[in-house]
């Protein structure tokens, strides 16, 4: 009820003066045209308010150059004032009060003179600050690069190894990043090279000097059978024979491969000596088609598996046993089977023939291993070596070696 009451009586009058220039401040331009004024108007005319008190008047209407602006609700137009060109800007409110501002045209192209001035100015000093920036980063770039190319020409004249210093992470920082990479791989790399070529140095000098050994070995088998002959022993003589054709084939003549039929008189030279010395204990079997003769193979090759199964199948039987050995010709593949009947092996002792050196203990296998690799290397993947094998029940070995060129690899 209080409120009722309060909202249906008058207490008084609340009075506030507030001066023109407080009330209509923020309409001033902040640029301060001395040449120009702001007047606030009603309907009629009548002034209510003269901001900056330039012109005396009490109706705008009373000013010719002022009296267009009641032609539009806001606008502008030129006019001379006091013989001066002029813009005058207006614009009506909610209340139909006109506000307007006078502009000497003069002052104002000055005004915008100096903005245009001031923005030149300021768009050359960033022009400028922006070449300065840009040179500067130009000059550290050329820089980098001039210092890229001096560590190149000097890994060029041989300094390996070298590597530059990585600023940054930009597309000069890559280049230098990949340039240590290529510097340091270049150095391993020729390293590599010059071990390789010192060791095939040393090899070569091992070759020539190993030239000079067959001569002699051949003279001396051949005084030496000259020798049993005279003494009446023809079994002598006969295993020098066998002895010298072994080492004919083993040699060569310096070459790594040889025909199928060769290998095969090497193997049966082996074995004559073999017979020499243990005869009557060793019975061997070959089957080979007449196709595979003149099939290509590493020399030295069968001799090391059958010296294998000499030395280990038939350990258990005082040396006496079979070996068979099998030759055909299948989709261009020469397939060789050497099969014993002695002790045989366990699966882990097939695994290191194939995948160690030392194979067993007492270098047993150590003539499988070397072969497997040296066919490995020669035919790659083209090639491949098989062992069966069972305790007491004998082993037989798979040799399938490509016969194709197109499959052959360059032995290194």
């Amino acid at each position: 009820m209080a409120c009722g009451l309060l909202d249906e009586r008058e207490f008084g009058i609340i009075h506030v003066e507030v001066t023109n220039r407080a009330l209509f401040d923020q309409l001033s331009n902040p640029l301060e045209f001395k040449k120009g004024w702001i007047v606030i108007a009603d309907a009629q005319g009548r002034v209510l308010t003269n901001v900056t008190d330039s012109v005396k008047v009490d109706n705008i209407k009373a000013l010719p150059y002022l009296q267009d602006v009641y032609a539009a609700g806001q606008g502008w137009y030129s006019t001379k004032i006091n013989g001066k060109q002029s813009m005058v800007v207006y614009q009506t409110n909610r209340l139909g009060w006109k506000i307007i501002t006078v502009v000497s045209q003069q002052e104002l192209w000055q005004k915008l003179q100096l903005i245009k001035n001031g923005a030149i100015a300021v768009s050359v000093l960033f022009v400028v600050l922006t070449i300065a920036v840009l040179s500067s980063f130009g000059l550290r770039i050329k820089n980098r690069l001039n210092s890229l190319v001096r560590s190149m020409r000097r890994v060029r004249d041989g300094d390996l190894g070298l590597t530059v210093k990585v600023y940054d992470k930009d597309e000069v920082a890559d280049l230098e990043e990949e340039f240590n990479t290529m510097s340091l791989r270049l150095k391993q790399s020729l390293g590599e090279i010059a071990e390789a070529r010192s060791a095939a140095e040393t090899e070569k000098l091992k070759l020539l000097q190993a030239q000079i050994n067959p001569h002699f070995l051949y003279n001396t088998l051949a005084l030496v059978k000259s020798m049993a002959i005279d003494v009446g022993s023809a079994e002598i003589g006969r295993t020098i024979d066998a002895l010298a054709k072994f080492f004919r084939l083993a040699l060569n003549r310096g070459g790594d491969i040889l025909p199928f039929r060769e290998e095969l008189e090497h193997v049966r030279a082996y074995l004559d000596i073999h017979e020499s010395r243990f005869p009557g204990r060793l019975t061997t079997i070959f089957e080979i088609e007449e196709e595979t003769l003149s099939c290509e193979i590493i020399k030295i090759t069968l001799q090391p598996i059958i010296e294998n199964a000499l030395l280990h199948a038939f350990i258990r039987t005082g040396g006496r046993g079979t070996l068979h050995i099998r030759a055909r010709l299948q989709d261009d593949m020469l397939c060789i089977t050497i099969t014993d009947n002695g002790s045989g092996m366990i699966p882990e002792q097939v695994k290191d023939l194939l995948e160690k050196a030392e194979g067993a203990k007492h270098r047993m296998g150590f003539g499988i291993y070397n072969v497997n690799e040296r066919l490995q290397r020669q035919y790659r993947n083209a090639y491949r070596m098989t062992i069966q094998s069972k305790p007491d029940e004998g082993t037989s070995i798979g040799l399938f070696i490509p016969q194709q060129v197109s499959q052959i690899a360059v032995a290194i």
